[in-house]
């Protein structure tokens, strides 16, 4: 069975984007009793219907138009609070705990069985809620304090119930930061998190009571009635403290928040210190992973009268083994933070145009397949995790930081690439075939003309973005590794006849990022022009596969070349000497 190499990854909620702020209040959201930070607290200001989620230290940073804005705080288990808006810029906010029902009128029978019956119940009462929203994702990693990585995207989330199924990637970034000369990526870590099925049993994760059968959960837990209060719609809210009696790593521990009300599941904490069931393997053969633990907390939220996933912060710590057959063996203890919120179920992203299979590749060739977005990450301002200090900026840009705009090449570090077969973007450069790898998957064919025996599939990224009245088209002619292929003798002349095959695919876009943004602003127009393109694509490479046939017909290889220099520039018969010793 599959596993997956991950490290932690949070999820935010927002609202939809309405409005323009003139300025931004900052703050701190505290425990009015302890005074310790409250983090992913959901600010929201209801007039501008943006909101943000306080950090792990309950900094918070969101817009505001004037005093006269609705900026409420919400967090599970606390009163909600509007925030009194004055003339200065920063505020503290003491968060007052809910108020406990001391007389609420229960019959307690002596065993647990009436709070296993309540939690069957939840699970039972399943949502039948189903939509797409957007969704933001933050991962941070570190090794003894120091962060090592950096990963944040936007997604398309698509949710049903409790259920996150799946995310489609919007826009994202990475940075790693070397630790004794070595690099801790997470790979899957979007993906572990969809695996993330609260109500199923999983073979990635250890069991929780809403996984369980009404007998299984008297079987393998001890529950006790922590305490119970009043939501602010007055309904009554029991929290539930559940113990697992086998505690060799096969169950999580925690707490539940139940809506006794209308039996509705509105929070869980998930806890385990010594996983025997986890999604992680070592990125290495030489690696092995000691011990993985969870802390895990998702929320839900009433979304048209059904309850729906909002958000989960999902921490985990790894303990490896390295080097495990060498001599100077290493140990570390990698912990990562991770939030995914969900925060607009009124919109969604343009999904960049991409026309393969990404939702098959991990996080990282997913970054490597797109483009950077300069200006999504410049301009976007719907919702992210803040911090005082911009920290997720200073990382990014830090001279030390290894970024999606780097590591996909040679580097100091790596002094290679970081995978085998990276996804080539289109430039002056040239693209050189080398022996095929065993697991290279084949394409479709092209009919008569490869007859099996090459496949070359060149991808055409297109995003478009809109934000202070100013719209950005990114384009890029991306060549697909995994999806080409050549079971033929590679020299010069294939080398050459590959390479007019991309220049003709990259002339066409320079093509159709042109006639798109003469249709802007009209969408329509804009798929129009892209279904159009399509066509006209297929065609050219139809007849240039069929008119080479491979480089072999010197002629017609010399009318394609001359056809790529006019337009780009690039000679590469010149290059590539084909035919200089025939």
């Amino acid at each position: 069975m599959k596993h997956f190499l991950i490290l932690c990854l949070i999820i935010l909620p927002l609202a939809s984007v309405s409005g323009q702020a003139s300025r931004e209040i900052t703050g701190r959201i505290l425990n009015s009793t302890t005074k310790d930070p409250v983090p992913y607290a959901n600010v929201y200001n209801k007039t501008l219907e943006k909101g943000t989620i306080s950090n792990l230290d309950g900094y918070f940073r969101v817009p505001v138009k004037d005093i006269r804005d609705s900026v409420m705080v919400i967090y599970i288990g606390y009163q909600t609070q509007r925030i009194a808006l004055g003339p200065q810029d920063t505020y503290t906010i003491y968060l007052e705990e809910s108020v406990q029902l001391l007389n609420e009128i229960v019959v307690r029978p002596k065993d647990n069985s009436y709070l296993a019956d309540l939690l069957s119940r939840c699970r039972n009462n399943d949502s039948d809620f189903r939509s797409t929203a957007k969704a933001y994702y933050e991962l941070k990693t570190y090794k003894d304090f120091h962060q090592i990585e950096l990963e944040e995207g936007y997604y398309n989330a698509d949710i049903q119930g409790y259920a996150l199924n799946s995310l489609t990637l919007k826009a994202g970034r990475l940075a790693l930061q070397p630790y004794e000369n070595r690099l801790f990526a997470s790979l899957e870590s979007s993906r572990a998190i969809t695996m993330m099925r609260l109500m199923n049993k999983s073979n990635y994760f250890p069991d929780n009571p809403m996984n369980l059968t009404k007998g299984e959960i008297k079987k393998h837990y001890y529950l006790d009635l922590d305490k119970k209060y009043l939501s602010n719609e007055a309904d009554s809210i029991y929290v539930i403290d559940y113990q697992p009696k086998d505690t060799f790593g096969l169950f999580f521990s925690g707490k539940i928040w139940v809506n006794a009300s209308d039996n509705r599941l509105i929070k869980i904490n998930l806890k385990c210190p010594a996983c025997r069931r986890h999604p992680f393997i070592p990125l290495f053969h030489t690696d092995s992973i000691a011990n993985v633990s969870f802390d895990i907390t998702m929320t839900f939220s009433t979304q048209d009268q059904e309850m729906a996933f909002n958000h989960i912060d999902f921490t985990y710590t790894v303990d490896y083994k390295s080097r495990t057959r060498e001599q100077q063996k290493l140990n570390y203890s990698i912990q990562t933070e991770a939030i995914l919120y969900v925060y607009d179920f009124h919109h969604t992203f343009y999904i960049p145009s991409l026309d393969m299979r990404v939702s098959e590749l991990d996080d990282y060739r997913k970054l490597n397949a797109m483009p950077y977005n300069e200006f999504f990450w410049a301009y976007h301002d719907e919702y992210k995790l803040n911090d005082n200090r911009n920290s997720n900026e200073l990382y990014f840009n830090d001279p030390e930081s290894i970024t999606n705009r780097s590591i996909f090449t040679s580097n100091v570090i790596l002094k290679s690439k970081l995978f085998e077969r990276p996804f080539v973007t289109w430039s002056n450069d040239r693209v050189f075939f080398k022996e095929i790898s065993s697991d290279t998957m084949k394409g479709p064919s092209l009919g008569e003309v490869n007859a099996d025996k090459y496949n070359l599939e060149v991808r055409h990224f297109v995003d478009i973005n809109t934000y202070h009245d100013s719209t950005d088209v990114l384009t890029a002619t991306i060549f697909d590794p995994y999806e080409s292929y050549y079971h033929l003798p590679i020299d010069n002349k294939a080398n050459c006849f590959i390479n007019i095959y991309f220049d003709l695919c990259e002339i066409e876009r320079l093509k159709l990022e042109s006639d798109i943004r003469a249709a802007l602003p009209n969408m329509d127009r804009v798929q129009e022009v892209y279904n159009q393109f399509e066509d006209r694509l297929e065609k050219q490479k139809y007849e240039y596969l069929k008119a080479v046939d491979r480089g072999i017909n010197e002629e017609e290889m010399i009318k394609w070349n001359t056809y790529v220099k006019a337009n780009l520039d690039i000679d590469n018969i010149a290059l590539f000497k084909p035919y200089s010793q025939q």
